[in-house]
């Protein structure tokens, strides 16, 4: 269900606000509070995915409420404002606020920025599930199924874990489980059947499977998620994986969906 909190000190503004046609995007819920420190409370009470707040406002401005908001909820944050102030901006940015737009609002140009809005928070939501279904799945490497149990279970933990490091590295595994690295690269190959390369590979390009699958992240985000700095190498590394690019998988899911 999208849940929305409008924070506006200006009753007038704020009924207004309120009463614009949300169920067209899909909003079911609409919460309102008439300063900061309102503001605040309903925010944590009902955690709306996303919130549009006025900034100045008493008690607590706008900017001061968000920065407690975005330390307690993963939410998207809109601020309307009356000036187009440079300090403004900035402490907007450090907050990575999703947009601000300046008053009078204009309901053409808000609804479809809260649309987008709540799109990066569901497709950062599918994001994180397509990891943690990853990591479940590999819920297999439990202790029972090695005869060196607990240490490889603890490396491929970490590994999975942590696939998304770009640096990680097998003396970096080896470190964090207080082994030498060559002692748990024959480990590993014995263990998981495997060696350290192959297997971080495959995490990697598993879980890039299940994001180009689920979300529609872009390419460059999918190849930073999962360990890459090069969109390009990842894509190379996608295609000798699958035999196919990123892209031309993903044009393939979006055919299937469509019979």
């Amino acid at each position: 269900m999208r849940s929305l909190l409008i924070v506006e000190d200006e009753w007038i503004i704020r009924k207004a606000l309120v009463g614009l046609p949300w169920s067209l995007i899909g909003v079911e819920q609409v919460y309102e509070a008439s300063d900061g420190q309102l503001g605040l409370k309903m925010a944590l009470e009902q955690q709306p995915e996303v919130i549009i707040t006025d900034i100045n406002m008493p008690f607590l401005d706008g900017i001061a409420m968000a920065k407690q908001v975005v330390e307690n909820l993963a939410c998207q944050i809109i601020f309307l404002t009356g000036y187009d102030e440079f300090t403004f901006a900035q402490e907007a940015v450090k907050l990575k606020a999703f947009d601000y737009i300046l008053k009078p609002v204009d309901q053409d140009i808000l609804l479809p920025q809260v649309e987008n809005a709540f799109c990066l928070i569901e497709e950062e939501r599918l994001a994180k599930l397509a990891m943690q279904e990853f990591q479940d799945n590999h819920a297999i490497f439990e202790s029972g199924n090695f005869k060196n149990g607990s240490l490889i279970a603890k490396a491929v933990t970490y590994i999975d874990e942590h696939y998304a490091d770009e640096d990680i590295s097998l003396q970096k595994v080896a470190d964090e489980i207080h082994v030498s690295h060559p002692y748990l690269s024959n480990l590993f190959k014995q263990e998981v059947g495997k060696n350290y390369t192959e297997y971080i590979f495959e995490c990697r390009m598993k879980v890039a499977y299940r994001l180009l699958e689920m979300t529609s992240e872009s390419i460059t985000d999918i190849a930073m998620m999962t360990g890459f700095n090069n969109a390009n190498y990842f894509s190379s590394c996608f295609k000798k994986w699958q035999n196919v690019s990123p892209k031309q998988f993903r044009n393939q899911v979006r055919e299937l969906r469509k019979i």
